[in-house]
């Protein structure tokens, strides 16, 4: 081999470990985007999961997630809900504890929940779940949902109500957390978690549990013993939602045309309607 072809093959040489050098570097810059992606990604998670503080009340904001591919800004196709100008207004209150329900848990309960889009029956479930049942019994007899919004509605999911703030936290402001664990948080308190019918439904096609149209179930929170005073109606036939931890407190058995007409209203930021609809009353019967 001449000294030449020697001099090529050590160029040659050189260039290659050059080229593999840099293809190394790039490899590793990618790999370090891509970690620092990831641990921006955990990090805005974990910022949005993080409730903050431990003091009761738990705020009642949702951990019941919307349907995935949703399109907020599309109008739907019903007839839209009267105004809501002639509601009761509401007579916001903080409780130390459930106001007492005057129940004969032997007796079938009947709720009728007139909305400014209509009326709404429900059967309430009280040998499913009586803790919930006379929670939210105690309220209604207390004037509590009187003029409230439904501050949540989602079509093809759910329809939700009682919070008197109408934000959805339990509060007037809702914090990046959700609520401000130093304030108070309607309705002032929570019961304690009980097993429902939903312990009964059926396991969702991916995991989760399959809560049937027509569910009326009390909203919570990631934590433990967080139910309060707002409940959801599921509109989708049915909707999947983590578990069984939602306490369900009875079935829709009239109306289901009025929870479609008010899950069908327009939305804007948060899933609030654009044009209010609200509670005129709610009124339980014992028979």
């Amino acid at each position: 081999m001449s000294k030449r072809q020697h001099q090529k093959q050590l160029e040659k040489a050189r260039a290659k470990r050059r080229a593999d050098a840099l293809q190394r570097k790039q490899q590793r810059s990618r790999i370090m985007i891509l970690v620092v992606v990831v641990l921006l990604i955990v990090g805005l998670v974990g910022a949005g999961l993080v409730l903050g503080g431990d003091e009761p009340p738990a705020p009642e904001i949702e951990d019941v997630e919307s349907p995935p591919g949703e399109d907020e800004a599309a109008a739907p196709a019903v007839d839209p809900c009267p105004p809501a100008d002639d509601a009761p207004e509401v007579d916001s209150r903080i409780y130390d504890g459930p106001p007492a329900a005057d129940l004969d848990e032997t007796a079938d309960l009947t709720a009728t929940v007139a909305t400014t889009c209509g009326d709404i029956t429900i059967e309430l479930d009280v040998d499913g779940a009586p803790g919930a049942v006379a929670n939210i019994v105690g309220l209604a007899e207390d004037g509590y949902y009187d003029g409230v919004l439904f501050h949540r509605v989602i079509d093809d999911f759910v329809i939700q109500a009682g919070d008197p703030a109408g934000t959805g936290c339990g509060q007037e402001e809702c914090t990046a957390a959700g609520f401000d664990p130093e304030g108070e948080t309607y309705p002032g308190y929570t019961i304690p978690d009980e097993e429902s019918a939903a312990a009964e439904f059926a396991e969702g096609p991916t995991g989760g549990v399959e809560y049937p149209r027509g569910t009326v179930a009390m909203a919570r929170t990631e934590a433990p013993d967080s139910t309060g005073a707002q409940f959801f109606i599921v509109q989708g036939d049915p909707i999947t939602l983590p578990d069984a931890s939602y306490i369900v407190v009875g079935t829709v058995a009239d109306g289901m045309d009025v929870v479609d007409q008010i899950a069908g209203q327009p939305t804007e930021e948060g899933d609030r309607p654009v044009d209010e609809v609200r509670i005129v009353s709610f009124t339980v019967e014992q028979a």
